[in-house]
């Protein structure tokens, strides 16, 4: 992570600066990222919750098809976000903004397929089901795009292009 100067280099005071500004900035974009993490598990916690009090077979089969759905959802969110941050950070790649329309469409139209075919035949566990995988899709794909990469100390922004920061050059390698 290479930070560049803003003081004129000899000045002990506003290298001094410089350095815990920095050390407040870090902590921030870390606390800031598990802050971010913390309420996606919150929110995926809160609605896995009423799952785990029904009873029945049939239940008992939504429940481990809701569980596998959470997981699955949310591991494909991560393999895309991530994939999709990779994008963002090369020159001239697409922001986060720009990626939504083809990260988010395709699987939210899925899910807004199965949720009205469910509903037309009349069984409501399988359309919560699929909300549930979607929700947890979007998790994963926010906590790889944005939060994970905060609590690393990299950057983020959302409607432009991330910043690619480069690290300084050492002298020592000139040949």
């Amino acid at each position: 992570m290479g930070v560049r100067p803003r003081f004129p280099p000899g000045n002990p005071a506003a290298a001094r600066a410089q350095g815990s500004a920095d050390t407040r900035r870090v902590w921030r974009r870390r606390l800031l990222g598990w802050i971010w993490i913390g309420a996606w598990l919150a929110l995926l916690a809160a609605v896995h919750s009423p799952w785990t009090d029904l009873g029945g077979i049939v239940s008992e089969r939504l429940r481990w098809i809701e569980r596998a759905t959470l997981g699955g959802g949310g591991i494909l969110g991560v393999l895309v976000g991530a994939s999709g941050r990779a994008l963002a950070c090369r020159p001239g790649g697409p922001s986060h903004a720009a990626q939504v329309r083809w990260l988010w469409v395709p699987p939210g139209t899925a899910t807004a397929a199965v949720v009205v075919g469910a509903d037309v035949a009349g069984d409501w566990a399988v359309s919560l089901v699929a909300l549930v995988g979607f929700l947890a899709y979007w998790a994963g794909l926010d906590v790889a795009f944005g939060a994970w990469p905060l609590t690393r100390c990299e950057p983020y922004t959302f409607l432009r292009p991330i910043p690619v920061e480069e690290d300084e050059p050492d002298p020592s390698d000139d040949p």
